[in-house]
């Protein structure tokens, strides 16, 4: 069963159409990373899921359920922005959480952040942004939700985060069967973890690819890179000569 689908979506921004035509699925328990250059329209598409953004044509599904504006229960979304209030402390930010939603795991967001060198009593005004995106995705991963969707987490994180922020999400994905719908920049980190990988073009699916052969054999990182980086290559050109003939 999917846990997420998106089939046909359209969306347009002011005068651009962000979204033109996309549909790919997420399989449940699975992590998928959705990749793009910037402005492919990555950050548009993982908020309709999320309750949002509406798509303007198409639909969008959350464990078979279309999906309209506001957050499905079943689904958690951490927005690229971090947005946290800058006078509370960590520890008064995760209890907050808890207090708005009874199954808020504070436990677990509490070991997330002090796991990351991250002290209950910090005040997030004085957080670095590495720390500031942990709080955020210890809220994140806190709700507890079937499906969580998030945008750009490895952002503002050194190497050794990055690497320890993927063996969390695989062994979360493992142990409780939960979906992460991940968009990132980061392919070297996220192709030994994730299940498929899904590159925006212009609005539409560019490539979606497993990682893995059907006998459950992992493609190689190099492998999984070289088609990335020709979807994505392949991607600016066209978008060039689309420029040119305008």
């Amino acid at each position: 069963m999917d846990a997420v689908t998106v089939d046909a979506v359209v969306k347009t921004l002011g005068s651009k159409r962000v979204l033109d035509g996309c549909s790919f699925s997420v399989g449940a328990g699975s992590i998928t990373a959705l990749m793009g250059l910037n402005g492919s329209g990555k950050s548009t598409l993982v908020k309709i899921p999320s309750g949002l953004e509406r798509a303007d044509a198409g639909t969008v599904k959350v464990a078979g359920m279309p999906v309209g504006f506001g957050v499905p229960p079943s689904v958690s979304y951490l927005a690229q922005s971090r947005p946290l209030h800058t006078t509370l402390r960590v520890g008064e930010i995760l209890a907050y959480a808890a207090d708005l939603n009874d199954e808020f795991d504070i436990g677990l967001a509490m070991d997330w952040v002090e796991d990351f060198g991250v002290s209950l009593g910090d005040r997030c005004k004085n957080l670095s942004g590495g720390q500031h995106t942990q709080v955020a995705l210890a809220v994140a991963v806190g709700q507890r939700t079937d499906v969580v969707v998030l945008d750009e987490p490895l952002a503002d994180l050194d190497p050794i985060a990055k690497e320890r922020v993927c063996e969390r999400i695989a062994l979360m994905s493992a142990e409780s069967g939960r979906t992460f719908l991940v968009s990132t920049h980061v392919l070297a980190y996220v192709s030994s973890i994730c299940d498929r990988i899904v590159v925006l073009a212009d609005g539409a699916v560019a490539l979606d690819i497993g990682t893995t052969f059907p006998e459950g054999v992992r493609l190689d990182h190099a492998a999984l890179e070289a088609k990335v980086l020709g979807a994505l290559r392949s991607t600016r050109t066209s978008s060039a000569a689309g420029r040119e003939r305008r």
